[in-house]
């Protein structure tokens, strides 16, 4: 989920794509699953010629995907080549059963195969075993064993260790969390997050990196994800600190969290003279009443969860915070360490969940 080089297959994979180019060869590979993502950056950032297959369903897809990917791994037309499944009736299939054939097909054009990490028992697994049957090249000398997930991403925060300051903050302020991703950030290409990935023994996309992007940038860039009318905006949160713990939550359906205690606190007049706005709540029955106005505002308040707890606040479009003076700006870490670390690179007044 969060790879880095501390992981032994990302050590793997990168030894045996250097493999390939010290033997000359041509890389298969392809997009649209990580596990293929990953194999796709490091081969172009080893200079590695690769030929992608593309899980297209139909030529106008097709041409898509090749601009995307030629966008988003800095592809260069002398060092690839884009080819399409050729099976027929594919509108037929599921994701999954497109994948398969995708993988499937790599296999079967494959001179050479070399595993790296191989779930037991699954679909790359049993198509290995039938490439060695029929006679097909294997090396194995990059192979790893298999490992599940070995560290819990999801955390709560004890309310009971908070530090006198958080407990002390009063609803003076709007404030943008942050939280772990578990892909590119909004403004970086695909090859850029995985050079992340080669070049570093942790993972550089958590909570602290995030906030530390914005800092630096003195940008927060909007997200249109799951918002009205797909309207880009930058949410934040009228919650203090303390009430905010309880909706930092992991959502497994995501693999991340709700939001984490790293955030960028503005002076409430000052936020909300400068564009920032609070959001409208409605059930579904008032849903034709606020056709026509700013819906980008609008948010309904939910079947089961109550939505309108998060008291949440919109900016229109990404929010740059270059002009905001210092002492109208407040950022919260989750440990003293970090608080201080940001203060002393900062100048901000910084202040932590925990002593």
């Amino acid at each position: 989920m969060r790879p880095s080089l501390a992981d032994e297959w990302v050590r793997k994979l990168r030894d045996a794509v250097q493999f390939v180019k010290r033997e000359n060869l041509t890389l298969f590979s392809s997009v649209g699953s990580r596990n293929w993502e990953i194999i796709t950056a490091c081969a172009v950032l080893n200079n590695v010629p690769l030929r992608l297959l593309m899980p297209a369903r139909e030529s106008s897809s097709f041409e898509a995907l090749k601009s995307k990917a030629s966008r988003q791994y800095c592809l260069t037309a002398s060092r690839v080549k884009y080819e399409k499944i050729t099976e027929e009736n594919l509108n037929d299939l599921t994701p999954l059963q497109l994948a398969n054939i995708r993988d499937e097909t790599i296999i079967k054009q494959a001179n050479i195969l070399i595993p790296v990490s191989v779930r037991p028992r699954g679909n790359m697994s049993e198509l290995l075993s039938k490439s060695g049957a029929d006679g097909k090249t294997i090396v194995r000398e990059f192979e790893t064993e298999f490992e599940k997930k070995k560290s819990k991403l999801a955390y709560q925060i004890d309310i009971s260790a908070l530090s006198k300051k958080i407990k002390a903050i009063a609803e003076s302020f709007l404030i943008h969390w942050t939280r772990a991703t578990n892909c590119r950030w909004p403004d970086e290409n695909e090859l850029e997050f995985y050079r992340m990935i080669f070049s570093s023994d942790k993972y550089r996309r958590t909570a602290f990196d995030t906030l530390r992007k914005i800092l630096n940038t003195e940008l927060i860039i909007a997200s249109s994800k799951n918002m009205p009318t797909n309207t880009r905006t930058v949410c934040f949160s009228g919650l203090v600190p303390k009430e905010a713990i309880r909706l930092m939550k992991w959502r497994a359906r995501y693999c991340q969290m709700s939001f984490e205690p790293f955030g960028i606190g503005i002076e409430r007049n000052y936020a909300m003279a400068h564009g920032i706005k609070e959001v409208h709540y409605y059930d579904l029955s008032q849903k034709k009443q606020k056709d026509g106005q700013d819906n980008w505002l609008w948010q309904s308040a939910g079947k089961k969860t109550d939505w309108g707890n998060e008291r949440e606040f919109r900016h229109k479009g990404d929010f740059d915070f270059s002009k905001v003076p210092d002492e109208k700006r407040i950022i919260f870490c989750h440990y003293r360490r970090q608080a201080s670390l940001v203060q002393n690179l900062t100048g901000l007044k910084a202040m932590s969940f925990y002593n």
